[in-house]
C-alpha cells in the first residue's frame, strides 16, 4: 500500500488544500478538499494537484478567456 503524502495547507495555483476527503474514488485515488481564491470549495485528485493539472475551481480558465475577449457560456458567478 502506498503512503499518502499529506499536502494539507499547501497552495497549488489558486487552490489551498483544506483537508483530505473521506471517500476515495473507485480506483482508490485520494481526493482533497480545496478552497479556491474565488471562495469556492473544490474536491481534487491528489495526483492532479501535484502534477499541476488542476490550479483552480475553474475560475482561472474563465478569467483567461475573458482576458482574451472571449465569452464563456457557463461562467461561475463570484
Amino acid at each position: 500500500m502506498r503512503k499518502i503524502i499529506d499536502i494539507q495547507g499547501e497552495r497549488f495555483g489558486r487552490l489551498v488544500v483544506l483537508s483530505r476527503c473521506v471517500a476515495k474514488t473507485a480506483s482508490r485515488q485520494v481526493r482533497w478538499l480545496c478552497l479556491c481564491d474565488c471562495g469556492r470549495e473544490h474536491s481534487v485528485l491528489s495526483a492532479n494537484l501535484r502534477r499541476g493539472l488542476t490550479l483552480s475551481c475553474g475560475c482561472l480558465r474563465v478569467d483567461q478567456l475573458k482576458a482574451r475577449g472571449k465569452r464563456w457560456p457557463s461562467a461561475p458567478t463570484h
